[in-house]
């Protein structure tokens, strides 16, 4: 086992993040939070 610190974020970073949990935990299914993460950081990709 590879022991992985705990990385700190920027708190923009961090609160960006806690809004995509958010939006991903309120869809219904698997597929459907899988879809939306993906959606999601497609949506943060595009906008670096």
């Amino acid at each position: 086992m590879i022991r992985i610190p705990d990385a700190v974020l920027p708190a923009q970073a961090n609160g960006l993040l806690e809004q995509y949990q958010a939006e991903v935990d309120g869809k219904g299914d698997y597929a459907a939070r899988v879809a939306a993460a993906k959606s999601l950081y497609d949506q943060g990709l595009a906008a670096q």
